[in-house]
């Protein structure tokens, strides 16, 4: 043959930067990212709706390329009292909320920024990589000072989430509606307003 194949190499380019380390750290929330309405299902359950939020910390740790360490959470857009967004906000602002402002609601766009004191612990996703999350939250004493976190771009993989959960959106809506059925949908909607209750 005188074609001559394209110098090509094929490799894994799946995720692998290491995770932020463990231990405890002041930090600052650098980002509230509104995911959009996921479908969930859990076993003996119909597929429900919720509408996802992550919220973003950076402790100024920094990788071994000099690049910003972050930890993020992934929480469904709920104040019920067992929701785990209402327990996180609870143990970062060091108590809880009343019913009433639970119902009012809470503007989490103004978490941006704010200091906290973190613990990032290690666990095993179910294809057996490594990622770091937030085993628990406090406010930051006073007499640590939060980092400071000039420059924070937000990842591309963000906007690959969301786009994943409107597409597995719209697919569940299409199946939904081709039988006739309703959408149950979570308890948790959209904020609305921008009221002056504090986080």
């Amino acid at each position: 043959m005188t074609q001559k194949p394209d110098a090509v190499q094929s490799k894994d380019t799946g995720q692998s930067f290491a995770p932020h380390p463990e231990g405890q750290f002041p930090a600052r929330c650098v980002d509230v990212i509104d995911l959009g309405i996921k479908p969930e299902t859990y076993p003996g359950q119909d597929t429900r709706e919720v509408h996802k939020v992550s919220l973003v910390f950076a402790s100024g740790e920094l990788n071994e390329e000099g690049h910003l360490h972050i930890v993020s959470g992934e929480y469904t857009n709920s104040m019920n009292e067992k929701a785990n967004l209402r327990r996180l906000l609870e143990q970062w602002r060091g108590k809880a909320y009343a019913d009433d402002e639970a119902k009012k609601g809470v503007p989490l766009h103004r978490l941006h920024n704010q200091p906290a004191l973190i613990v990032v612990e290690h666990r095993q996703s179910k294809r057996g990589r490594t990622y770091a999350c937030i085993s628990s939250i406090t406010p930051l004493p006073k007499q640590l000072d939060p980092p400071d976190v000039e420059v924070y771009t937000r990842p591309a993989f963000w906007e690959d989430r969301r786009k994943e959960y409107a597409d597995a959106l719209a697919k569940h809506r299409a199946m939904v509606f081709a039988n006739g059925d309703n959408v149950p949908l979570d308890e948790s909607q959209a904020i609305d307003g921008d009221d002056d209750l504090p986080f």
